[in-house]
C-alpha cells in the first residue's frame, strides 16, 4: 500500500529541494524515512474559505499527482466536506462538494478517518 497514516516526525528527513511553488494553501515537500530509501510526498494544505480559491488548490493537487508516482500523505484544512453528513447547521448542497470529491478522485486519493471529536471546532 502506498498510503501513510501517521509518523513520528524525528523519523523523516525533509529534501531541501521543494516540489512546487511556495503557495500560501500548499506546500508539497520529497521526504526520506531515515535509515532507508523509501521517498514520498507530504503536502501540507490550507484550503481558503471561498470556494473559488480553493479550485486553484485542488487544480494544483491534480497536478502534483499527474507529474509524481511517489507515495502521498496529504495534512491538512481543506476548508471544505467531502460527504452530506459533514456539517451541524446549514445542509450540504451537492455542488459544494463535487469538485472536492473529483479532485479525490482524479488523484486516488482515499479520506482516512479519524479517531476522536468529528468536528475540529465547537461554540461551546
Amino acid at each position: 500500500m502506498d498510503r501513510i497514516c501517521c509518523w513520528n516526525t524525528r523519523g523523516l528527513n525533509r529534501s531541501t529541494k521543494q516540489i512546487e511553488k511556495p503557495r500560501l494553501s500548499l506546500q508539497t515537500w520529497k521526504a526520506r524515512v531515515v535509515g532507508s530509501t523509501y521517498h514520498f510526498l507530504c503536502t501540507f494544505v490550507y484550503g481558503y474559505n471561498e470556494a473559488a480559491a480553493r479550485e486553484v488548490l485542488l487544480i494544483d493537487l491534480i497536478d502534483i499527482a499527474n507529474k509524481s508516482n511517489l507515495p502521498w500523505l496529504i495534512l491538512g484544512d481543506f476548508n471544505n466536506v467531502l460527504n452530506f453528513k459533514e456539517r451541524v447547521g446549514a445542509p450540504v448542497r451537492e455542488e459544494e462538494i463535487k469538485d472536492f470529491r473529483h479532485c479525490l478522485q482524479s488523484c486516488s486519493l482515499t479520506d482516512i478517518k479519524c479517531l476522536g471529536n468529528f468536528y475540529t471546532w465547537n461554540n461551546k
